[in-house]
């Protein structure tokens, strides 16, 4: 869909494609983590933990959730480098397709 929106070339597609792979590969552990630290979020709400306990754990996931973002970022900053002026101007849309791309735990590029 970014692909088709930019109107990238063979090379630019191949480019994208190894920043996006690469960018999976990073984002993975992190979104491991992310699926763990919910889950010991709504456990401590469940067991009626204190509000101190319950902030140390938002706190680290929100650190999480921007490391995240770091990452989607830096790939979509990476992209747009590789685009001409009239591809760049129609990038703008594309940061935001980026957030959430490696969210999913699967392969970004992945039609399943």
């Amino acid at each position: 869909m970014i692909s088709g929106m930019l109107s990238l070339t063979k090379d630019q597609k191949k480019d994208f494609k190894a920043t996006m792979d690469e960018a999976q590969k990073e984002a993975t552990p992190v979104h491991e983590q992310i699926v763990k630290s919910r889950d010991a979020i709504a456990e401590a709400v469940g067991a009626g933990k204190g509000q101190v306990d319950i902030n140390q754990l938002v706190n680290a996931e929100a650190a999480l959730e921007t490391q995240m973002a770091t990452i989607e970022l830096m790939a979509f900053a990476k992209l747009f480098k590789t685009l001409d002026a009239s591809q760049q101007s129609k990038a703008t849309g594309v940061i935001y397709m980026i957030r959430g791309v490696f969210n999913t735990g699967k392969n970004w590029n992945s039609s399943e």
